[in-house]
């Protein structure tokens, strides 16, 4: 007798990018092992901690770019954990605020399209940016350009509602994410999270409510290098 083997069928994985916030995370780890006047845009990885790339690309690299504070890391699909561990990327939604006319907003979103991602962007008064920046200098508090998590909610439950995935990524540390997160959930979609423990309040739920919270910041702490400072070293 013959017995039929099937294989499961390959789960849709969609990445929702918190940009601003994980931006400002990564950077402030970045400074924590290379010094406060440390910048993300000198990160280069360490190819030799013998990670792989996944997407856009089948090597690791970093992208980086401060004025549309957008950062990606290639290894973070070899990173998946739990229930969707070895799926692959299927797409990657990058939320983030624009300051400038319509010509730096097509400039942002043209850039984040060629580097594998869905741009989800609003525009911000410059105002408004340098007054959240000098509030975040003050009290260390990350302040996000308004409609951004909005839109990023809004994405998240009409792709979930709609079967667009199986399978999904928030890259945040923000806990007003909990209630979206949950319905997904509901939904039989697993959820999973990278963020920066650091940055959470001792007993946020981002810590037990996804299926897999991963910090990120060993993986800044050993896989990246400062472009000048290990230079040739």
């Amino acid at each position: 007798m013959t017995t039929l083997t099937v294989e499961p069928s390959p789960q849709t994985v969609y990445v929702y990018v918190d940009g601003e916030s994980n931006y400002i995370r990564t950077e402030a780890a970045f400074r924590k092992r290379y010094g406060e006047d440390a910048s993300l845009s000198e990160a280069t990885f360490c190819h030799s901690r013998g990670l792989e790339g996944s997407y856009p690309d089948p090597g690791p690299v970093l992208r980086h770019r401060s004025e549309f504070q957008f950062f990606w890391d290639t290894s973070y699909g070899r990173m998946l954990r739990g229930p969707i561990e070895r799926r692959a990327m299927a797409k990657v939604y990058y939320f983030g605020a624009v300051q400038g006319d319509e010509d730096a907003i097509h400039n942002a979103a043209v850039y984040m399209r060629s580097n594998g991602c869905t741009p989800m962007l609003v525009r911000e008064a410059k105002q408004l940016a340098l007054r959240r920046h000098d509030r975040r200098q003050q009290r260390k508090l990350i302040e996000k350009p308004k409609g951004v998590d909005s839109l990023l909610v809004a994405r998240l439950l009409d792709d979930a509602y709609r079967g667009n995935f199986d399978a999904c990524v928030l890259l945040t540390s923000d806990a007003d994410f909990i209630p979206a997160i949950e319905i997904v959930q509901r939904l039989g979609k697993p959820v999973l999270v990278f963020g920066f423990e650091s940055g959470l309040s001792e007993r946020s739920k981002l810590l037990h409510v996804p299926d897999v919270f991963l910090d990120l910041d060993p993986h800044v702490q050993t896989a990246y290098l400062h472009s000048v400072l290990d230079a040739g070293g």
